[in-house]
Order: C-alpha cells, then structure tokens, then sequence
C-alpha cells in the first residue's frame, strides 16, 4: 500500500518561484521512515525529500537511472505493438526485431515455371539425314556383295559407315574374314557395356569368331584365370558400368623386359571377357552370347591344369 502527501503544485507559483511542487507517491515503509525522522528530529517529510534530491540529482541522466527500465520495456511494448499492425498489412508472420533484421538479407528466388521443349523442323535437315540414310545403305549393299575384296577404300568406307549415328542398320562384315573382324568390327565394340551382351550376341552369330579353339582351351597359368576372371567381374559391375575401352585402360599389358605397358586393343579385350564367359559364367550369360551354341563349356582333360591346352 502506497501512501500520498501533496508538495504545493500551484502552477501560478511556478512563474514567479525558483522552487516548483511536484505530488510525490512513497512506498509506506519509507513513509513510516520518514515520519519517525520528523518526530525524532523535527525535519518534515518535504524537507527529507528535497535535501536527498539535491544530494543525488545533478542532471538528466541521474532522473533517467530509475525510470531507464520500465522506460525501455515501454518502447519494447509499442514496437511490438508497431510490429503486429506491419505483419496484418503485408499479410506476413510476426517476427522479433532480431529475426526481421536476419530476414531481410534473404533474396526471394521466383519461382520460374520449366519450359517445354520445342520441336523445331527443319527440312533441308531432313533431307541430309535421309541422304546419309540412303548413302549408308547404298555402301552398306557394296560391302556385302563384294565379300573378296579387300582395298584401303573399302576399309575407309566400312569405318565411314560404321561411325555414322543416322544409319537404319549396322554395317555387315563377313566375321569369318579376320581380316574384316580386326579392322572394323571389333572397334564398333568399344563402347559396348554389359547390358549390351545380347547385341553382340546377335552380331556374330553364325560366324568363326565363337568357335576359337582358344575360347574353350585352358589358361597359360593361374594370373592369366584371374586375369580373365577380374575383367569379366569389372565389366559386370553395375556401380561402374564399365565399357569395353575402358576395361582396356583398367588392365594394360607390361612388357616383362622393359617394365612397360600399353592398353590392349579392343579386339583383345573382347576376345578376354567373351573367354571369361565360357569358363565363369552364368548360363544366362552363355545363352546371350553363344546363341548356336548356349550349352558351351571349357575343355577338361588334365588333372594339372583342369584344362586342354589349344
């Protein structure tokens, strides 16, 4: 309970006098304190007032050192208050000051809509591709019809062909001719993949290259099983999804004099992962690649080796 004395607030003595009134609330402890001053010593209630206040009042800011708080907390109230109305106006969530200041540093990314593609036909495009198209097949029909001869312009014209994306069909060589199968069609495996095992399959079907003698034989020793044995196992790898070139890069071949070593060819490797079927794989996989012959299998004889030399 607050108890209230009256200081003379006359506000036509406020002019003339050097001295104004103020009305002055005290807790009643220091009420109680300063009756038992004024009885004890005579000195009224007024006067305690005024001589603590120039004793502790200098200036401004020692007025300020009581109310700086509740001054403070007030201004916090109204910003709030500031706050709330702003949000209803921008429709927008109420944020503290520290959060509204981290806020506005962040950049509003629109959201932009995918746009379709666009088909665009071009007719002097489609006539090249078809010329291509009529031109492959017309080298296409001179190779198969001239199986015997064997020139550096043919040689040309196989690869030319081979290399074109807008053939309808691949490139026919006669696998039979070595010759053929080491100048153009080994290099069209290059980039062949595992998932690709039927459509080699079906290129050399019928042909001398799946019946090699070597394919069935056993291996010059253990490293040259394992040799085999790791390139099919890479090449299987779905993880890496390895191409027949890149097997040639993974397993170069090191000179035993120089300590040298150069990339097989993809011929080589090919001939490697097709000789890797026979002896480790499964009978899906055999099926896919030797499709005459799908029941394939390597050559027993020795108790040594477990394999007949070729």
């Amino acid at each position: 309970m607050e108890v209230a004395f009256i200081m003379d607030n006359n506000k036509e003595n406020q002019a003339v006098e050097a001295e104004r009134n103020v009305l002055v609330k005290v807790p009643k402890e220091i009420w109680v304190w300063m009756h038992d001053i004024h009885s004890d010593f005579g000195v009224n209630k007024s006067e305690q007032l005024k001589g603590l206040l120039e004793r502790s009042i200098h200036c401004k800011d020692d007025l300020m050192k009581g109310i700086i708080g509740d001054v403070v907390l007030e201004a916090k109230r109204k910003l709030d208050e500031l706050l709330k109305v702003e949000a209803n106006i921008n429709n927008e969530p109420v944020l503290k000051p520290k959060e509204k200041a981290k806020r506005k540093w962040v950049a509003t990314v629109p959201v932009m809509e995918e746009e379709k593609p666009v088909e665009v036909r071009n007719e002097e495009a489609d006539k090249l591709v078809a010329n291509s198209l009529s031109l492959g097949n017309l080298i296409n029909k001179a190779v198969k019809g001239n199986p015997s001869v064997e020139t550096s312009i043919k040689s040309e014209l196989i690869k030319a062909v081979g290399n074109n994306k807008g053939t309808s069909e691949e490139v026919y060589v006669d696998l039979s001719n070595k010759d053929q199968v080491r100048e153009w069609d080994w290099n069209t495996y290059s980039y062949k993949k595992y998932i690709d095992l039927d459509i080699m399959g079906n290129s050399m079907r019928g042909h001398e290259v799946l019946n090699e003698s070597n394919l069935t034989a056993g291996f010059m020793n253990g490293y040259y099983k394992w040799l085999h044995s790791q390139s099919l196992a890479l090449w299987k790898a779905e993880e890496t999804d390895f191409t027949i070139k890149d097997l040639c890069k993974l397993q170069p071949i090191v000179d035993k004099v120089t300590g040298e070593s150069r990339k097989p060819s993809v011929q080589t490797m090919a001939k490697r992962l097709m000789k890797a079927i026979v002896h480790f794989g499964t009978k899906e996989e055999k099926a896919l690649l030797f499709q005459d012959n799908p029941s394939i299998t390597p050559r027993y004889t020795s108790r040594k080796t477990g394999y007949k030399k070729a």
